[in-house]
């Protein structure tokens, strides 16, 4: 054989196989290529998933921050406006002076609840003492049993002990209301926020 055609056999065979190892090198290439694309997006599609379930956390997060923090100021505000409409009650009871009926029967209780007959000093708010010496002049058996009376600061009502301080009956208006008070909450907050509690 020439060898020239020996020389371009060999070229030719050299070229069919260096296409060939180049169209299965392109292949490969290709196929990683994609194989590198897909492997992008799944970890894109991955982050961008994460990213939005952080974010989506994130906001749930703070809407309820924002939303406890609303129920507070709420909550808050409903209890200024009950303590401002209890320190009116208060301020009234201090300015009013019991009516004397009411203040007679309300001694007469109290000196009842001792369930017997030992001798008791009287506590009661300066605007309520004239009331109580006259009930006292007036109704012979009570004024039997009352050592003195004495002034107290408060709202009104009587406190009263025993000569030697070891027995006392607080019936005075702030244990009234003090008293009264949870019973009333609810259906405060009812009436003025149309709700079961404050």
């Amino acid at each position: 054989m020439d060898p020239s055609r020996l020389r371009e056999a060999i070229l030719e065979k050299a070229r069919a196989e260096a296409d060939g190892i180049l169209a299965d090198a392109e292949k490969k290439a290709g196929e990683m290529i994609g194989k590198a694309g897909d492997q992008f997006k799944e970890k894109t599609e991955a982050e961008r998933k994460k990213l939005l379930s952080e974010a989506r956390r994130e906001s749930a997060k703070r809407l309820a921050h924002a939303s406890l923090e609303g129920r507070q100021a709420v909550l808050r505000e409903k209890d200024r406006i009950i303590g401002e409409i209890l320190e009116n009650v208060r301020g009234e009871l201090r300015k009013t002076t019991m009516e004397k009926a009411a203040l007679h029967s309300l001694v007469r209780e109290t000196l009842d609840a001792f369930q017997s007959d030992v001798p008791i000093r009287l506590y009661a708010a300066p605007k309520d003492l004239p009331a109580l010496e006259e009930i006292l002049k007036e109704d012979g058996d009570l004024g039997k049993r009352v050592l003195e009376v004495r002034e107290r600061e408060g709202l009104g009502g009587v406190l009263a002990e025993t000569e030697n301080g070891m027995v006392s009956i607080d019936n005075t208006f702030e244990i009234r209301l003090s008293m009264l008070l949870p019973g009333m909450m609810p259906e405060m907050a009812k009436r003025l926020f149309g709700e079961g509690d404050h």
